[in-house]
């Protein structure tokens, strides 16, 4: 199972981030940390014996204080052995008026350590300011979360925390900030999957920091073993961040 809203999934901080799962990949009103959007999608586990998963997800944000975003996400991962998995997280060729360019890259390494009552999992991940300038955070920021899942019959419960070192600009002080994430999973048969996340990280920003939260739905549908479609919406609850995301995926998994 990996986390790509992933428990920002987060969604990363420490459990599959999502949690980071709020920010704005791209330069913002304000000083927000901003992971790939990518990080943001509902939690989708690899079939049995396939190793690799490639996802792709245009993406629209409407913002009223700035201009509307448009980027093309995407989010690689490839199983080590049975526990765990390397990824790669970027929102690539982003565009949002008047600038476009490439944006940072992400990179990650999880670990599902424990599959018992609940499942545990954790994740490191390291954000290189790999992007132009006006899409650039300033400096590499690294990631550790921790993710905690439990099914339910046809229902998964997911609980991510996590947190990040960043600074909210060139010659800034660092600081940390604290995420978390709840999903909650529905998958009535093979075909169908639902999801709603509810995520928050504080503080957005050093100065003046308030906590951010995001709340989300998604749908995802199975055409076969190898491909999948979805999509997500998510909408910023804070009075800063109340951007409206809409996300379009395509997996495959080989």
């Amino acid at each position: 199972m990996y986390c790509n809203s992933r428990c920002l999934s987060v969604i990363f901080f420490f459990v599959s981030f999502v949690s980071a799962f709020l920010p704005q990949t791209l330069h913002s009103d304000d000083n927000a940390f901003n992971p790939p959007a990518t990080i943001l999608l509902p939690q989708r586990e690899k079939k049995e014996n396939l190793k690799y998963l490639l996802e792709l997800a245009p993406y629209y944000k409407s913002s009223k204080t700035e201009e509307d975003t448009y980027a093309m996400g995407l989010f690689l991962s490839a199983d080590i052995n049975d526990a765990m998995e390397i990824q790669f997280a970027s929102d690539t060729f982003s565009y949002q008026k008047p600038d476009k360019g490439f944006s940072d890259i992400m990179l990650g390494f999880r670990w599902d350590f424990l599959d018992s009552y609940v499942h545990l999992a954790t994740l490191a991940y390291l954000e290189l300011p790999t992007g132009i300038e006006e899409f650039a955070e300033p400096y590499a920021e690294p990631t550790l979360t921790i993710e905690a899942s439990r099914a339910f019959g046809d229902f998964t419960a997911v609980l991510t925390l996590g947190s990040t070192y960043l600074a909210d600009g060139e010659d800034e002080d660092f600081y940390f900030n604290f995420s978390y994430q709840a999903e909650l999973d529905y998958s009535p048969d093979e075909k169908n999957e639902f999801s709603a996340q509810f995520s928050g990280y504080a503080p957005d920003q050093l100065d003046d920091g308030i906590m951010r939260m995001l709340a989300g739905l998604g749908y995802t549908r199975n055409i076969d073993n190898k491909n999948a479609i979805g999509l997500s919406a998510y909408k910023g609850l804070a009075k800063r961040g109340t951007d409206l995301t809409l996300i379009f995926s395509y997996d495959y998994q080989w």
